[in-house]
């Protein structure tokens, strides 16, 4: 008996020396100390990068899916490698402490993901944060950081840093919203530089509300990954620097809050009080896994009037308020209403829509971890159809039933998922469904089932108002969906875009080929009329909305002017421009001037390495007083 009570003893002290040291891991705020301010400079002691990472910060290596954030306690307190400068092609995946031997205390956090089997999908660096103050709540979150390119990386899709936050660091992460999305368009190349970083984004005075009561936790992640599609190969790497937060607590302000839960489909959103001139929103909040943007105007007893626009042309409102409390609004293209009670509210449901009739079918895949989530459920529409509608749609996928059965279990049939395009689904293969590296913004996901089979349709966005650029997809950017470097932007004249491409010819023929899409990832297509591809040299002519028929037109640099009312287009050539160079003759010896000193790479293999020849070869240079020296220059300790 004596020996059971030791031993339950033993086991309460364990357990309170593991909760007090959870506790030091967290980052203490308050009134008094209301800023937590982090270079990772500290990762560099006595001539050195260090791995530790700094008190209260972790990072996660998830080898699973991009986009995902792990768990804090699961996170490492250590990163993998050190380094910046010069990184090669195939350099290690995982975690690092980046910097430039130049500036060596300058330090950031960050990694690079692979498609290696067993290897990194991508990176998230943590924070613990616990508000300490004993009787007041954080109601706001200001940010402050940097996010740096240490490698170059020539992915299709691009790379994405995206802030999340959680309020217990589990499984369950909530996207900070668009304010703190910083994206990397496609490098032309996969390699490191000799001065790092290579480039730095500033993300500044962003604002998140957050509700954090006294003595409870918040954790922050930055997720690093490919952008979109499940191939996190020829990455970027990305990197975290210079982060400051400050929490707002409550009663500090004499300010109102206005969220607004924006279903407009307007691409910018401005707020006019009392008729003022529209101002952009303040920042983001999210209540019940409800998005809105919150705009702030002073508080006081007086009644006011909101109008909502796109800044042009739309508009809503006005609506009334009477400014002595925050507002919940919900304002679509039509109409502005208050949300009475966001704490249960769910979001805005389209009435047009028919009412939700659960299928108990699926689309189960990277974009919610395989799970059979009820956000993605099919709605039963009747005979035989089912539909998702509003959804944003990347990497593999298959179409399935809560437990994978024999009867509803669709895959792929060897071929990639396009939008706009009905996909023939094969059912009880273990192959996946691939979107390549596009992602897709379809208005609906239909599911229709026969006797026959099935199919697959993602139903782009054809809805052509409030455009503010198109894009010309073809030869120019190699029909890569995403990319936006053949954008065409909206002018002065209503409906008319305008923009200057490149357009090679390419696969050997002599003529460049390209159609218009309204948005990236294959929504809206305008192509030739009746669908059939123009062939010869075509600078002028109309184009049909819906079509996929190609327009050709002879190589060259050019200025194209696009009418989305009438669908006329206009190719303008530009000055000349190199678009392929040969070298004559194809070899040449070229003997320059040597210079006072030479730098010769020599490849050699594990008997050089382990044996230390740089050693020896240094001893024999200064034995016999020569300026030469052996630098070992490994891929990071590989031999």
């Amino acid at each position: 008996m004596k020996r059971k009570i030791a031993f339950l003893l033993g086991f309460a002290l364990i357990v309170g020396v593991l909760h007090a040291s959870a506790q030091l891991d967290a980052l203490q705020l308050s009134r008094a100390n209301a800023v937590v301010e982090e270079n990772f400079d500290g990762m560099y002691s006595d001539g050195n990068a260090t791995l530790a990472m700094p008190n209260g910060w972790r990072v996660d290596r998830n080898l699973t899916a991009a986009r995902t954030v792990g768990s804090y306690n699961g996170a490492a307190t250590e990163v993998m490698y050190s380094g910046g400068e010069n990184l090669a092609s195939n350099a290690k995946n995982g975690t690092w402490n980046w910097g430039a031997t130049s500036n060596p205390n300058d330090r950031s956090v960050g990694g690079l993901s692979t498609t290696v089997a067993g290897g990194t999908r991508c990176i998230s660096v943590m924070t613990h944060l616990t508000n300490a103050e004993g009787d007041a709540a954080i109601e706001k979150f200001t940010f402050s950081y940097d996010i740096e390119k240490y490698r170059k990386g020539s992915n299709a899709a691009g790379f994405v840093v995206q802030l999340y936050y959680s309020t217990d660091g589990g499984s369950t992460w909530t996207t900070a919203g668009d304010d703190f999305t910083t994206s990397f368009s496609p490098d032309d190349e996969t390699l490191g530089a000799a001065t790092v970083p290579i480039e730095t984004v500033n993300v500044s005075g962003k604002n998140l509300k957050l509700n954090v009561e006294a003595g409870a936790d918040i954790y922050f992640a930055w997720n690093i990954s490919v952008a979109s599609g499940s191939s996190p190969n020829l990455a970027m790497g990305l990197a975290l620097d210079n982060v400051k937060i400050e929490a707002t607590y409550a009663g500090e302000s004499t300010q109102r809050t206005i969220y607004v839960e924006d279903v407009t489909g307007w691409n910018t959103l401005l707020m006019s009080l009392d008729g003022n001139n529209g101002v952009t929103p303040q920042g983001s909040a999210s209540v019940n896994g409800v998005n809105y943007k919150y705009f702030e105007i002073e508080g006081d007893n007086a009644a006011h009037s909101l109008t909502f626009s796109n800044g042009a042309s739309k508009s809503v409102g006005p609506y009334s308020i009477t400014a002595n409390r925050d507002y919940y609004l919900c304002v679509t293209a039509q109409e502005v209403s208050e949300i009475s009670d966001p704490e249960s509210y769910n979001g805005w449901v389209d009435p047009t829509r028919p009412p939700f009739k659960a299928s108990g079918i699926y689309l189960r895949g990277e974009v919610n971890s395989w799970g059979a989530a009820a956000e993605w459920e099919f709605s039963d529409e009747g005979d035989g159809v089912y539909v998702l509608y509003d959804k944003t749609l990347s990497g593999n996928f298959k179409v399935a039933d809560a437990n994978w059965s024999s009867a509803c279990n669709y895959g792929s049939n060897g071929t990639t998922m396009l939008m706009d395009t009905p996909y023939e689904l094969v059912n009880g293969t273990n192959d996946n469904i691939s979107c390549g590296a596009n992602t897709y913004a379809a208005r609906r996901i239909v599911l229709t089932i026969g006797t026959a089979g099935a199919t697959l349709l993602l139903e782009s966005n054809s809805d052509d108002s409030d455009l503010t650029e198109v894009y010309v997809i073809g030869d120019n950017n190699e029909w890569n969906y995403m990319d936006s470097s053949g954008k065409l932007t909206a002018t002065e004249t209503q409906g008319v875009f305008e923009g200057e491409i490149i357009l090679p010819a390419a696969g050997g023929d002599t003529m460049g080929h390209w159609r218009i899409y309204q948005r990236l990832g294959m929504g809206g297509v305008w192509g030739a009329q009746g669908g059939n591809d123009l062939t010869g040299d075509n600078r002028s002519g109309k184009l049909e909305k819906g079509s996929t028929g190609t327009v050709s037109t002879a190589p060259g640099a050019y200025k194209v002017t696009f009418n989305i009312t009438t669908g006329d287009y206009n190719l303008e050539q530009m000055g000349s421009v190199a678009t392929e160079m040969a070298l004559q003759p194809e070899f040449s010896l070229l003997v320059p001037t040597l210079p006072e000193q030479v730098k010769v790479l020599s490849l050699n293999n594990s008997l050089i390495y382990y044996h230390d020849q740089d050693a020896v070869f240094n001893d024999i240079a200064k034995a016999m007083g020569k300026n030469a020296t052996w630098t070992k220059h490994t891929l990071l300790g590989k031999s």
